[in-house]
């Protein structure tokens, strides 16, 4: 079992914590007070990218070339702007992943699917 050091678990915990529907502007401060040093930076930014690519209905992997994005209902690599997404960068691949999950999410808003 792989230890979490005290950084990444602040980190998971400031991105829980400022993931509920009521935050503070107190926790805000303190969130930015907390995010200035560096290694607390670096912790956040890498929870928060594993976040984003591990939730919701589509999601980045790794593949052979590079990354993919999978369609969760399918199991299928995505297609965006008519091109299936795999082989990419892991930024433009989490790039692709934010924009289908948005669209995923208002679309289900929209028609009131849950």
């Amino acid at each position: 079992m792989t230890r979490k050091s005290t950084t990444t678990v602040q980190a998971a915990t400031w991105l829980a914590r400022l993931g509920q529907k009521r935050v503070s502007t107190a926790d805000i401060h303190d969130f930015f007070e907390w995010r200035r040093g560096a290694a607390n930076d670096a912790a956040y930014r890498a929870i928060e990218r594993n976040w984003e690519m591990t939730r919701g209905r589509f999601q980045a992997q790794a593949d052979a070339i590079g990354f993919s994005v999978i369609d969760g209902r399918t199991g299928e690599v995505a297609q965006f702007a008519n091109a299936s997404i795999a082989g990419v960068s892991e930024d433009d691949a989490l790039e692709v992943v934010r924009v289908l999950n948005r669209r995923a999410l208002r679309d289900r808003d929209t028609f009131g699917a849950h």
